[in-house]
């Protein structure tokens, strides 16, 4: 019993001086936000996906539809990058995306829209490609946008990038999402949606959140209801 106890203080301290678990908070909340929505937007849709996800690059001009749709005072959209370890080159590619938004921020969603054009050349490339190959072709697409090459290079190799990169991976684990691409609607995961959804069916159901059927009638669409 005695030992039991001490074993018990011994974890306690631990505990108490640092967490080995503790995912590390943001200086800012977490996504890149399309076309600057407002974040008093009565309605919020974030889309996590990896950026060799084919899936993904086909639903990511769907929900961009459907936030030119409403528009940003309405929906407020957030792009989340969440590298999934079955894809070559996912993790790069996100750190990409990092550096980019370091550097420019108003080019980061069209460096995911080239990064989603250029995906055969990341994602299938043969295993005989290196990741530094892998990480020159981003620097290339990048530079093409405007970014300062030396820039980008300093800034990927930076452990901090990396970091940020982990983190947020983690976090999007500990927030339920393990596919891509995975969508919320105002904190809740939109578990119906399909890969065949189109605006119209995204629009179908948020018009239910922005104008309520009377009280007491259940009658809409259940996912967002």
């Amino acid at each position: 019993m005695f030992r039991l106890c001490l074993l018990s203080l011994l974890l306690a301290y631990v505990s108490a001086e640092q967490s080995f678990y503790q995912i590390h908070f943001p200086r800012k909340p977490w996504g890149y936000r399309y076309k600057a929505g407002s974040q008093n937007a009565p309605i919020k849709i974030d889309m996590f996906f990896g950026l060799q996800c084919e899936d993904a690059r086909d639903s990511y001009p769907v929900i961009k539809q459907v936030a030119d749709h409403y528009g940003p005072e309405v929906v407020e959209l957030n792009f989340h990058i969440f590298p999934l370890p079955y894809f070559s080159g996912d993790f790069l590619s996100c750190k990409g995306a990092r550096v980019v938004d370091n550097l420019n921020p108003e080019l980061v969603n069209d460096f995911i829209e080239v990064v989603f054009a250029n995906q055969y050349r990341i994602g299938r490339a043969p295993c005989t490609v290196s990741d530094l190959e892998l990480m020159e072709l981003l620097t290339d697409l990048a530079v093409d946008m405007g970014v300062d090459r030396d820039k980008f290079y300093v800034q990927f190799a930076n452990p901090l990038t990396t970091n940020h990169c982990k983190q947020k991976w983690k976090s999007s684990i500990a927030d339920g999402v393990y596919g891509s691409p995975w969508f919320l609607v105002n904190g809740v995961t939109v578990l119906d949606w399909k890969l065949d959804w189109t605006a119209d069916n995204w629009i179908t159901h948020i018009d239910y959140l922005i104008n309520p059927p009377p009280k007491g009638e259940f009658t809409t669409p259940g996912i967002m209801w």
